[in-house]
């Protein structure tokens, strides 16, 4: 899916490289980022997704999301940057977006 399908008045495109605009997934573990992947830079409790951006990038995501104050710490990265107010309802609109096909149902148990 195109970077430009994904932009929305929550997701703002911050720095584009224009080799680089088609996305084939997300994830916001590093480990897991194979080429052409979103990195979702979520900040949980005890660990900065931002500080994995680096590794991310180097397993090929061609594509960094993060909050609008952490654009400075990865500004000088030759990677597209998204940045979000709310990046768990970024990564969750991106993910209806780029997995359109939707259950009707869907039941969890705990």
């Amino acid at each position: 899916m195109l970077l430009s399908k994904i932009l929305d008045k929550n997701i703002r495109l911050l720095k584009s490289i224009d080799n680089n605009k088609f996305t084939t997934g997300i994830e916001c573990d590093s480990r897991n980022i194979k080429k052409g992947m979103i990195f979702a830079a979520i900040e949980g409790k005890n660990i900065k997704g931002i500080d994995y951006c680096e590794q991310a990038i180097k397993y090929g995501a061609n594509t960094v999301l993060c909050k609008n104050n952490d654009f400075k710490k990865i500004s000088g990265s030759n990677t597209n940057i998204l940045t979000s107010k709310n990046i768990r309802l970024a990564v969750s609109s991106i993910c209806k977006k780029i997995f359109s096909k939707q259950p009707k149902n869907i039941v969890a148990v705990t």
